[in-house]
């Protein structure tokens, strides 16, 4: 997981984030691999999963609702560049 620091820069520089339901905020970078596995890690260490009694539905319901917002995030981001080459054009 990464630090706060590093959250802070990401809003400074405008760097999309994830958030969980316990609000931890996770960075999205290009990287799918690298954020699925941060996705993952904040799973295994997450205090909801870890306080849920049914912890596998509770772990594979937090982890679809973190992955929707990845694909939400990616289809802003298509969206605003297909705007902005709409605009050039």
């Amino acid at each position: 997981m990464r630090s706060n620091a590093d959250v802070v820069n990401a809003k400074v520089f405008n760097i999309p984030v994830i958030r969980c339901r316990c609000g931890a905020e996770i960075l999205l970078i290009p990287d799918t691999r690298a954020t699925g596995k941060a996705i993952e890690q904040h799973i295994q260490n997450c205090r909801l999963v870890k306080q849920s009694t049914y912890r596998s539905n509770s772990a594979d319901d937090l982890s679809d609702y973190l992955i929707k917002q990845v694909f939400d995030r990616a289809l802003e981001a298509k969206q605003e560049e297909d705007r902005i080459t709409e605009k050039q054009q």
